[in-house]
C-alpha cells in the first residue's frame, strides 16, 4: 500500500504546484487520522464519512485539491453555465485567458462540455482532467497539457478512471 500512497503523492505533485494541497495529501498518507481530524466537518457533512477507515486515497486527493481551489466539483447533471463558471475560476484556466462563456448555453452533458472546454484550453497549454472517485460526481482539475499522459496513466495504475474528456 505504501507504493500506492506514495504514487498518489506523486500524482498530486504532477497535478498542482500548490504546497497546501501537496502537504494535505502527504498528511493523508503519513497520518490518515490527522488528515481525517483536520477535515472531519467537510468529510462528514459533504460525504457522510464518519470514520477514518472510510477515507480513500482518492477522496483525500479530491478534498485537498478542492480546499486549495485547484478542483471544481460537479454533480453529473450540472448545467453548462455552472460548469463553465466553476472551471473559469480554476487558477490555470483563469491564467490561460480563455473565455469559456460561449459554452455556457450548451445543452450537452457535463463531460461533453468539459471536452469543449479542452478544445479551447489545449492551445494555451492547459487541459481539464476527470478524477473519478466512484460516485456520480465529477471532480475536474486543470493541469499542464504536457503532464496529461503521465497524470492519466498514473491515476489509472492506481485504480481510478482518470481521463481527459
Amino acid at each position: 500500500m505504501a507504493d500506492e500512497e506514495e504514487s498518489w503523492c506523486t500524482w498530486t505533485e504532477l497535478v498542482t504546484d500548490n504546497a497546501e494541497a501537496r502537504s494535505a495529501v502527504r498528511q493523508s498518507v503519513d497520518d490518515p487520522q490527522g488528515f481525517f481530524t483536520a477535515h472531519e466537518d467537510e468529510l462528514a457533512g459533504g460525504r457522510g464519512i464518519e470514520d477514518v477507515e472510510e477515507l480513500t486515497d482518492v477522496i483525500a486527493v479530491v478534498e485537498a485539491l478542492r480546499e486549495a481551489g485547484e478542483l471544481a466539483y460537479f454533480d453529473w447533471n450540472e448545467p453548462a453555465d455552472e460548469v463553465v463558471g466553476k472551471l473559469a475560476r480554476l487558477p490555470r484556466v483563469a491564467q490561460s485567458g480563455v473565455d469559456l462563456e460561449p459554452l455556457a448555453d450548451s445543452e450537452d452533458a457535463l463531460e461533453e462540455v468539459a471536452a469543449q472546454v479542452n478544445e479551447l484550453l489545449r492551445p494555451t497549454g492547459v487541459v481539464i482532467v476527470v478524477l473519478d472517485e466512484d460516485s456520480d460526481a465529477f471532480p475536474l482539475v486543470a493541469i499542464p497539457v504536457d503532464r496529461a499522459d503521465r497524470v492519466v496513466a498514473l491515476g489509472q495504475r492506481l485504480g481510478s478512471d482518470v481521463r481527459v474528456p
